[in-house]
């Protein structure tokens, strides 16, 4: 039997019988006894989480362990806050672990208390995080769903640069759903945000490879003219930038709308420059692919 106060607090008798060696030394040498300070459940836990976070590159069950005993401990003192990150970081971390559905039942979580706090962004970030889950298990409509009410919160909070990502995540599923006018909307809106640097920065590989979307989708459309033009677009960028697998991508793509275009000549020189460049950047499965193209084309 214990007492955190000490025995000479709790009315306890006198009894040293099977006390450790230490202990009971400590008492008749007349050396007083100093209470050893128990932590805190709640920086307990933070100190769980901050763990955590550095075992997601080491040990991912490793990690989720420790967001499980920070989540009871969190849940213990009634700490809401601490809950819902606990359960958030549970989600990243089986995210991690290629099992979104997992994932999905801490997002689900974590959500309503992230609302209930009033805490916007955190509560966009866990609607990104279930339309990402509802994504790796092919569930377009769910993921759709999700990225929505994202950007509503988004909205609502007047935070347009954060808007992108939603704009852009959407566009991709839809492409997806084999719906590219659907896709291009939203490409189309994510694009005038990345130029308008709105909070004052640009993002440039961004913006690039919002254009090679927008190409793709209208290639899908067997539209190569616009696919070409947003190429073009992209390809200088992608230079300026020092992004080498982008030019090479960007100039495949440009062989391949030309060629769907007819026009050999042009298809044959984009093609060529992207198989030299993949190949200084040792990508051969790429430079065999482009090599393929170039043999249909003789």
């Amino acid at each position: 039997m214990s007492c955190s106060r000490g025995w000479w607090r709790c009315g306890l008798p006198l009894l040293f019988v099977g006390l450790p060696v230490e202990l009971s030394g400590s008492l008749h040498s007349g050396a007083p006894m100093v209470a050893q300070p128990v932590p805190d459940a709640n920086t307990e836990a933070d100190r769980l989480i901050r763990q955590g976070y550095q075992q997601l590159g080491t040990s991912l069950k490793a990690a989720v362990q420790s967001f499980e005993q920070a989540l009871k401990l969190y849940r213990s003192t009634g700490n809401r806050n601490g809950e819902a990150d606990a359960l958030n970081s549970l989600g990243n971390a089986y995210a991690s672990l290629a099992q979104p559905q997992q994932a999905i039942a801490f997002y689900q979580q974590a959500l309503p208390i992230f609302r209930n706090m009033g805490d916007r962004h955190r509560e966009a970030d866990a609607l990104r995080s279930l339309g990402k889950a509802y994504w790796s298990l092919a569930q377009f409509n769910q993921a759709i769903e999700f990225y929505q009410q994202e950007l509503a919160v988004l909205r609502a909070m007047g935070d347009r640069p954060s808007e992108a990502g939603p704009l852009g995540l959407l566009g991709d599923a839809y492409v997806a759903l084999a719906q590219p006018q659907t896709a291009i909307a939203f490409y189309q809106q994510r694009l005038l945000i990345l130029r308008a640097g709105n909070d004052g920065v640009f993002y440039p590989i961004a913006e690039a490879e919002t254009l090679m979307d927008l190409g793709h989708a209208y290639q899908s459309l067997a539209q190569p003219e616009q696919a070409i033009a947003f190429y073009q677009q992209a390809l200088p960028i992608f230079r300026t930038s020092g992004d080498r697998n982008g030019v090479a991508r960007a100039l495949m793509n440009l062989g391949v709308g030309y060629s769907a275009l007819g026009q050999k000549v042009k298809a044959v020189e984009f093609l060529q420059q992207a198989q030299t460049l993949l190949r200084e950047l040792g990508n051969q499965r790429e430079a065999a692919r482009v090599t393929n193209l170039l043999k249909r084309l003789q």
